[in-house]
């Protein structure tokens, strides 16, 4: 079963997309396209770099945020993928931030 996780934290009001692999390339493109994420987790173990490449300039192209995420679930885990291995770049935090509070209507 193809698993496809589209995140939305209603805490800070986005959503973006995570740990795609690229079986999922194509439903990216598509929920790019109709404007229903804000973001996608580029920077992730299991992205491979032709994955990377694409999701980087579907962000640079439509303006999305760049995450990313080591997907640490603990050293006892199969395939465990240390603290810090894929991160979310300050810029790109500054903008989450910024756009929750511009959804919550709170000044930036």
């Amino acid at each position: 079963m193809i698993r496809f996780a589209l995140i939305v934290a209603s805490v800070l009001g986005f959503a973006l997309t995570a740990a795609l692999g690229n079986l999922m390339v194509p439903l990216l493109r598509e929920l790019v396209a109709e404007g229903a994420i804000d973001g996608i987790e580029v920077h992730h173990p299991r992205n491979s770099p032709e994955d990377r490449t694409e999701c980087a300039e579907l962000c640079k192209k439509h303006d999305l945020i760049v995450t990313g995420g080591s997907d640490f679930h603990g050293a006892n885990h199969g395939k465990p993928h240390p603290v810090g291995a894929c991160v979310t770049e300050d810029d790109q935090i500054a903008r989450i931030e910024a756009l929750a509070r511009k959804r919550r209507g709170i000044e930036v």
